[in-house]
């Protein structure tokens, strides 16, 4: 499930792959952080993209209107409610970012192109960037998204993937990803 991407680990994390063992053979090698370098992040041509790291997309199926603070939460919720799932909003043009991304830009912790808990969330962007298969600029739609989550995160796989994240324990990303896998996510 995770393995053939060291381009995307490379970037995503700062991780090289010898090329085998997937998953846990790239988590053996180090190489440094690219995605902080100036030019690892191509301007946007178009301003109505909207740019994820990796974890935020399926932070966006579990996200029910909570967030870190006032201004976190009203950003996530004009994003992920009032764009993503409003109507014709699977047409909705993303690109996958290594760094602080269009979800992080309110956010208490975010410092610079950075977070407060930078390792934590280093290794879910990896983690997610390998499950979801993501290759780094990579520019897809919202509903190209859904069904790459469909095919490759099952329900119950999210205590591997987003084990560190303090939301996980709330339950709602999960029964969230059990209603996209039952063709029911609103």
């Amino acid at each position: 499930m995770f393995g053939g991407l060291s381009c995307a680990v490379c970037v995503f994390s700062g991780i090289v792959s010898a090329g085998q063992g997937g998953y846990g053979a790239a988590m053996k090698t180090r190489a440094p952080d690219l995605t902080l370098a100036d030019s690892a992040e191509p301007a946007l041509d178009k301003a109505d993209v909207v740019r994820f790291r990796p974890h935020h997309f399926l932070c966006a199926i579990g996200f029910e209107g909570k967030g870190y603070s006032g201004e976190f939460t009203e950003n996530m919720t004009a994003i992920v409610l009032d764009r993503l799932r409003a109507e014709g909003g699977e047409a909705t043009q993303m690109r996958v970012v290594g760094q602080t991304d269009d979800i992080c830009a309110p956010c208490p912790k975010r410092r610079g192109r950075l977070c407060t808990h930078q390792q934590g969330i280093s290794r879910l962007d990896r983690a997610h960037a390998l499950a979801l298969k993501f290759e780094p600029h990579e520019e897809l739609t919202w509903g190209d998204a859904l069904e790459r989550i469909r095919e490759n995160v099952m329900p119950g796989d999210l205590s591997k993937l987003c084990g560190s994240c303090r939301w996980l324990d709330y339950g709602m990303c999960e029964a969230a990803l059990q209603r996209l896998h039952d063709g029911v996510l609103d």
